[in-house]
């Protein structure tokens, strides 16, 4: 009579590490020919599992697993899966809103996110890859929509974080009317022009830039 003992099935690794409710996919073991695998919850209990690990709690689960064959069955082999803790989403801090044909530049969205990890930035909440944030375009009046989130000991944070740059419209001019002083006048009044709505109304000196004046000014007669 020969009596031949199973090895031990190969395994890829001895520890595997997850995120918190990472989806996870099954441990990886490989029998010898003709042989089945089995999983276990301890290293001598009849109860099996599935070799997909569970990630809804945080800390060590050992896995164990033995291969059969012709009715005789190995001993088991442990892999130890180790689910990490969840990292936080990062901080963001409002950005001010700007006018069209405002330039803005890929820093300031960038500072709107802070945390200690590693930023990703997405154009989607839920799906797509990171993306290399450009210059924003504010050619024209718009809501523009990031996401970002952060990696920290390789597990990202979820949901990603919304991060949002207003682009507003620029208001009409205001109306303004000729106006006739009379030569040497003392009593020469301000020059006025009528807004829209509660936009306040500013004077300046030259058509384009400038600095703006502090009231409205009074023509020299």
């Amino acid at each position: 009579i020969t009596v031949t003992k199973l090895p031990l099935p190969t395994i890829s690794s001895e520890v595997v590490e997850l995120c918190l409710n990472e989806v996870a996919t099954g441990l990886i073991a490989t029998s010898v020919p003709g042989a089945t695998l089995n999983w276990y919850a301890s290293s001598t209990g009849t109860e099996t599992i599935s070799n997909v690990p569970v990630t809804n709690a945080v800390g060590n689960k050992i896995y164990y697993v033995s291969q059969s064959k012709d009715g005789c069955e190995s001993d088991r082999k442990g892999v130890t899966v180790t689910v990490k803790v969840a990292t936080p989403a990062p901080t963001i801090t409002a950005l001010r809103p700007v006018c069209v044909g405002e330039p803005v530049t890929s820093a300031t969205i960038l500072s709107a996110a802070t945390g200690t990890g590693t930023k990703l930035w997405y154009t989607s909440l839920t799906e797509g890859k990171p993306i290399t944030l450009g210059v924003p375009n504010t050619s024209k009046a718009d809501t523009i929509v990031y996401y970002v989130s952060q990696v920290i000991n390789n597990c990202e944070s979820t949901p990603r974080s919304r991060v949002t740059l207003e682009v507003k419209a620029l208001p009409v001019a205001p109306t303004v009317a000729p106006v006739e002083y009379c030569k040497d006048a003392t009593n020469a009044v301000a020059l006025t022009a009528v807004g829209t709505g509660t936009n306040a109304i500013k004077w300046y000196t030259v058509a384009t830039a400038g600095t703006a004046l502090a009231a409205a000014p009074k023509p020299a007669t």
